[in-house]
């Protein structure tokens, strides 16, 4: 009798230990196991915002316990993973043209401190941006009379997607079409010569388009100044269109 009841003592004993085991799996990233590796990508476009939450970590612990924290072990990364419930937060931008993935590693802890590793990797999704220039506003000078093919000036915008190409157009500010693009030099119009005393200056705003999908767009302001193009002439519509941008920012 007394040998039985020990055996039903350790029979119970180890059943109720078999209760409290360890991390038994990962359902996000798909690990069998306590520590394990995924070899399946998680998605995340570059243009989520900073602070998107679209991705839980999820750990099965054994089955009477329950996970009591997580914890991004991988620094150095532009994400974070909450402790209690296992939120993968982006805390900074993502650039697909810097860098093109991440490879993180997250260690939970379940209420029997029993604990597990998952390493998995993040591929940065590339989307398509838009061009951009250097400036929100240029200025140019082109004499009085000017006729057509004659130079203005030449903007450029860049595309961080490599392989982008940009095309440049007026999109306000040329009502009788006196400029036109040839690549990214604006000229004077075919069968066009600029006439001062009609039109002494023009606020042009420019569009660079890429050929991206969907295709981005990116705007300047550029004002033309028809007459004398001296150095006088050019520091006098320098400042002025310094103080005007001043004045603006002021309301």
């Amino acid at each position: 009798m007394i040998i039985k009841a020990w055996i039903i003592v350790f029979l119970y004993g180890t059943a109720l230990y078999t209760t409290d085991a360890q991390i038994q799996s990962w359902t996000l990233p798909n690990v069998s196991g306590a520590t394990g590796t995924d070899t399946t990508p998680i998605d995340i476009n570059e243009d989520q915002p900073v602070g998107a939450t679209s991705t839980t970590i999820v750990a099965v612990p054994g089955d009477s316990d329950t996970i009591s924290s997580y914890e991004l072990i991988t620094a150095g990364t532009p994400f974070s993973v909450t402790t209690s419930a296992g939120v993968l937060t982006l805390d900074s931008a993502l650039d697909y043209e810097t860098t093109t993935s991440y490879i993180l590693e997250v260690k939970v802890v379940d209420s029997a401190s029993y604990s597990g590793t998952a390493t998995f990797t993040i591929a940065v999704g590339d989307v398509n941006e838009a061009p951009t220039f250097t400036s929100t506003s240029f200025t140019a000078c082109v004499a009085d009379a000017s006729t057509a093919g004659q130079s203005v000036t030449t903007l450029t915008a860049t595309d961080q997607d490599i392989g982008d190409t940009i095309t440049y157009s007026i999109a306000s500010g040329d009502t009788n079409g006196d400029f036109t693009f040839s690549g990214s030099e604006l000229q004077v119009s075919s069968g066009k010569t600029l006439d001062m005393s009609s039109t002494a200056t023009y606020t042009l705003v420019i569009h660079a388009v890429d050929d991206g999908s969907p295709a981005e767009t990116g705007s300047t302001t550029l004002t033309v100044t028809v007459g004398s193009c001296s150095s006088a002439t050019a520091l006098a519509v320098s400042i002025m269109m310094t103080l005007m941008a001043l004045v603006v920012s002021l309301y």
